[in-house]
């Protein structure tokens, strides 16, 4: 199976979102742990673990969801958070400073 190779891009944050996915792919590979990437399309990287105790990941910045989204069937998870670069967090930050920060 072949994933997504972004370690080439010019942006910093989704050179080191990549190489986050990249070591977390490794590690689940070597524990033998299955893995939805549904970046593709606009998703997330999941690797399911239905004990959440590897805490490996959490070193590699994923999260643990103990009911995971529909793309890993509601399963425990471990997932990879967009970078803050992410189109709807961006949108949420621009609001957040709109309304709080704006001279008025």
């Amino acid at each position: 199976m072949k994933y997504p190779d972004n370690a080439n891009v010019d942006n910093p944050r989704a050179r080191e979102q990549s190489q986050k996915a990249a070591a977390g792919l490794e590690l689940a590979a070597s524990q033998g742990l299955e893995v939805i990437d549904a970046r593709a399309e606009g998703g997330k990287l999941w690797v399911v673990d239905p004990h959440g105790f590897n805490c490996r990941f959490q070193d590699l910045g994923f999260v643990f969801s103990a009911d995971a989204g529909p793309a890993a069937g509601r399963r425990a998870a471990w997932f990879l958070p967009r970078n803050e670069g992410s189109g709807r967090l961006r949108r949420t930050l621009k609001r957040v400073r709109k309304l709080f920060f704006s001279p008025g």
